[in-house]
């Protein structure tokens, strides 16, 4: 029903208001327990096993911590060694080059073991018999020299020094 006042340039709408019926909700039955049927009271095992969880994985992450803690610990050990044995390799190494130094050698000698250096009364030259190979070096060396010098030069001075060079060896 539509109703327009006097005056009133909107118009008054009537609505009828139907009655819906609202719902009510029930509550639910309470389980009554049927003959021959035992009630099982609500399970608290599923609470116990996640804290049981929990605890074991705490302790999965602690000794895991813990290992990595020994291999650290571990590592630092091995690192202070390897420094210890650098340096100590550094001054094996110097010492090596002193001893290795021939001055250092003939002081140490002359000082601590009271060694002198010979005199020439007491040097002695050996000569050692040749083996058949440098026996046969040699021979093909002075082979080379004898046509070396007689292709370069025909005087007999050249001739003279090559005797004498071929005798001395």
């Amino acid at each position: 029903m539509v109703a327009a006042q006097k005056g009133s340039t909107a118009r008054k709408i009537e609505y009828q208001n139907e009655k819906r019926p609202q719902l009510h909700l029930a509550e639910p039955p309470a389980r009554m327990p049927q003959a021959g049927r035992v009630v099982k009271p609500q399970s608290k095992a599923k609470p116990i096993v996640l804290l049981i969880l929990g605890f074991i994985l705490a302790i999965v992450v602690v000794t895991r911590f813990s290992i990595i803690a020994q291999n650290a610990n571990q590592i630092h050990t091995l690192k202070n060694e390897l420094s210890e044995v650098e340096k100590k390799t550094a001054s094996l190494e110097h010492q090596l080059n002193s001893v290795q130094n021939l001055d250092v050698v003939m002081n140490e000698a002359s000082k601590s073991l009271a060694m002198n250096a010979p005199s020439e009364d007491q040097v002695r030259y050996v000569s050692l018999p040749m083996t058949p190979s440098e026996a046969e070096a040699q021979a093909q060396a002075q082979q080379q020299e004898r046509e070396s010098a007689s292709a370069g030069s025909t005087s007999p001075i050249g001739e003279f020094f090559s005797r004498v060079v071929s005798w001395l060896d």
